[in-house]
């Protein structure tokens, strides 16, 4: 397979323990149980599958241990990145240990705007493990990163990217204003980055064919991230799949 081909990553969205539909990251509608969605998603052929778990960093309370293990006690071998509640090294260990290969960090970011904490985290669970969430804006024909825990819009390019690069090995960029609607993910935001050297995971309103292509004929990109009623349909992810085989890596619905 080429080595050019990009991963299409299924992502779960949890609030109160339920996999949850949202919209803006606002507006929440409760799906159903975490592990059934898993099964599922595994089983029709996800690259990997990333676990959101709704406010537990905002609310400090760690990441959520007991989800994980159970997912991950399920015998899947769909690779699992956990994103929420992470707040140091020792939270990022725990979460290795319990089932995920690799995690997504954004508030500890936010919290100071310093690298420290992150490097921390790299060295202790290797580069390879860690991805950066960057919630994304465009305002004004200008790129920002929403910051959720302040509630305020940064100047994306006051990011020092270059330091960046040897402390996580991809940065997913969500589309926060068209996150859960149906091919609304904004092209312009793939255009104003200025990132160089890491490697993104698109997110955010991603569904049709012409989009899907469009974004991963981009050299950033190495992946995208689709949820909603697409991780809860059959056909319309194996749809995806064939649609763009020639993109993606993951050859299960292939005709042999």
């Amino acid at each position: 397979m080429s080595k050019d081909k990009k991963r299409l990553i299924s992502v779960i969205s949890i609030l109160d323990n339920l996999v949850v539909q949202s919209k803006n990251y606002k507006n929440y509608l409760p799906i159903g149980d975490p592990k059934i969605v898993v099964e599922n998603l595994a089983r029709w052929g996800s690259d990997e599958i990333l676990l959101q778990c709704f406010n537990r960093s905002k609310k400090q309370i760690g990441p959520d241990l007991k989800i994980l293990k159970n997912i991950s006690n399920y015998k899947n071998a769909t690779p699992i990145i956990y994103a929420g509640g992470i707040r140091d090294k020792n939270d990022a260990l725990e979460v290795i240990k319990n089932g995920a290969e690799r995690i997504m960090i954004g508030y500890s970011f936010f919290k100071n705007y310093s690298f420290n904490n992150l490097k921390e985290i790299s060295d202790s669970i290797g580069r390879q493990s860690l991805i950066l969430s960057l919630p994304t804006i465009i305002k004004n024909k200008k790129l920002f990163v929403y910051d959720y825990v302040n509630s305020i819009n940064k100047d994306f390019n006051e990011i020092n990217f270059i330091s960046l690069k040897d402390i996580v090995s991809e940065i997913m960029i969500t589309d926060v204003l068209n996150e859960g609607y149906y091919d609304k993910f904004n092209l312009d935001i793939i255009d104003l980055l200025k990132i160089k050297d890491i490697q993104l995971i698109f997110f955010g309103g991603i569904n049709s064919k012409i989009k899907i292509q469009k974004i991963l004929k981009n050299k950033k990109s190495s992946a995208i991230g689709i949820s909603n009623f697409l991780n809860f349909k059959e056909h319309a992810y194996q749809k995806i799949i064939n649609k763009n085989k020639s993109n993606f890596r993951n050859s299960f619905y292939e005709k042999k």
